[in-house]
């Protein structure tokens, strides 16, 4: 009868089947390169996992203001005033783009009550907020 003689890897460590599947950190028969593999994996794993979170934690603590000074970071709340008064005043603009000016001594840009109300607000939460950049 033949004697089954294991297999050898590139390093000449025998490799067996019940191993292939283990962690190789654990594995009394791994061989450096493999383990030094594994622990350079297993960095780039975490570092990966740091830049995502990171990368969240920065969207959550700001957000852009889509205005003239894109530099400023505003907070939620601001960024939601502001979002509302650009939304009221596009809208107001595509209406005064189809209706025909009645009163030609009006401003280029005619607001309604909501852009009105809305205006003020963002433009003083913009004030308080971008004080401390």
């Amino acid at each position: 009868m033949k004697q089954r003689v294991p297999s050898r890897d590139k390093f000449g460590a025998a490799s067996r089947v019940e191993n292939r599947h283990s962690n190789p950190m654990s594995d009394l028969r791994t061989t450096l390169p493999t383990m030094q593999s594994e622990q350079a994996r297993q960095r780039r794993r975490e570092r990966k996992r740091l830049e995502r979170e990171e990368k969240k934690m920065r969207s959550k603590k700001a957000q852009m203001c889509a205005g003239d000074e894109l530099d400023f970071l505003l907070s939620r709340r601001v960024a939601a005033l502001f979002t509302r008064a650009i939304r009221s005043a596009r809208k107001d603009a595509r209406s005064a783009l189809r209706a025909p000016p009645t009163n030609p001594e009006e401003d280029d840009f005619p607001f309604n009550e909501a852009t009105r109300a809305a205006l003020p607000e963002a433009g003083e939460a913009t004030a308080y907020s971008c004080q401390g950049i």
